[in-house]
């Protein structure tokens, strides 16, 4: 009898051990995935809210707030002193400076975003769509702008939520 392993045994214990990277490797992309895809939904639906949370701020302006934006709006002429300034210029002011930094280019934690508002009777509903990491596996249910296939979208409806 002679000690040690033959070449069959060390060649299953190598199979083994691959076996067990590539699966050590393939949940560690997939966390990635889900972590960039909860970091882009928290980040989608903290702009809806600060979007809404403008709207509500000028509510005499704001029912008659609506369009859909795949780029920032043009820029708005601004008064030269806020004293002098009526409902409808501070709203327009105010989201435009949000949709600016949520449109450019250089924001890619949010590629392709589109965002779409709507004036309610209440409260106008508002609804962010982007071109996620990995295709949305939920079916919109509804929306207020077109939806490409594929896109995740945040929508926050009167009455409600998120």
């Amino acid at each position: 009898m002679s000690k040690g392993f033959t070449l069959i045994e060390v060649l299953l214990c190598l199979l083994l051990l691959g076996v067990g990277m590539l699966g050590a490797l393939a949940s560690q992309v997939y966390a990635r995935q889900q972590v960039l895809l909860a970091t882009q939904r928290l980040l989608a639906t903290a702009m809806v809210m600060d979007v809404a949370a403008s709207l509500q701020s000028v509510p005499a302006a704001a029912s008659s707030f609506h369009g859909r934006f795949d780029q920032a709006p043009v820029g708005v002429a601004l008064c030269q002193d806020v004293a002098q300034c009526d409902a409808q210029q501070l709203l327009q002011a105010q989201v435009q400076q949000q949709l600016s930094v949520l449109l450019s280019d250089s924001a890619s934690s949010l590629p392709s975003a589109q965002l779409c508002i709507v004036a309610g009777a209440d409260q106008p509903e508002i609804q962010l769509s982007w071109r996620g990491v990995t295709a949305s596996k939920f079916p919109a249910k509804s929306t207020l702008c077109p939806l490409p296939a594929g896109f995740s979208h945040v929508a926050l409806r009167a009455g409600g939520g998120v």
